[in-house]
């Protein structure tokens, strides 16, 4: 039951920065530790640590495109067709008028920081261990209502 799982990849941007959207790995065998820790029997920890690792299971990226699928999708000679690098030119002139370096720059302190994403990462695993625990606590009530529902039903 040990498994460590990243929820998402890492996206490269331009100039050779690294932002990562989210990594967040869930051990599930510290996980059920620390349930039995808190109460829950061997049972019940591994119970809502499994279903805390569906919840956190990895995108499925099968259905990314290849380095041979992009390949044979279009030649050097296809794309010439595209573009020229006088229509390349002009749309450089045109895209300076948008954005300098300086401004995005500026923009990129807008982003997340590391901290930042450390903060909102232990917010969402309380979060999403809170509701499972809180949907575990309804279905035990669940279960003892019918089973009393049950039992006066056929009169014990």
């Amino acid at each position: 039951m040990n498994a460590v799982m990243p929820l998402m990849p890492c996206g490269r941007v331009k100039e050779g920065l690294l932002i990562s959207l989210m990594a967040l790995a869930l051990d599930t065998l510290a996980q059920a530790k620390r349930l039995q820790e808190a109460g829950f029997n061997e049972k019940q920890a591994e119970a809502l640590t499994a279903a805390l690792r569906d919840a956190a299971a990895p995108y499925d990226i099968s259905a990314l495109a290849t380095k041979a699928d992009l390949a044979a999708f279009a030649t050097k000679a296809d794309l010439a067709a595209f573009a020229t690098k006088a229509d390349l030119t002009a749309l450089k002139a045109e895209l300076a008028a948008f954005a300098t370096k300086a401004d995005l720059k500026a923009d990129l302190a807008a982003f997340a920081t590391k901290a930042d994403l450390a903060t909102f990462k232990a917010d969402l695993i309380q979060w999403i261990v809170g509701l499972v625990a809180g949907a575990v606590v309804l279905n035990v009530f669940v279960e003892i209502g019918g089973m009393f529902g049950m039992a006066k039903l056929l009169g014990h």
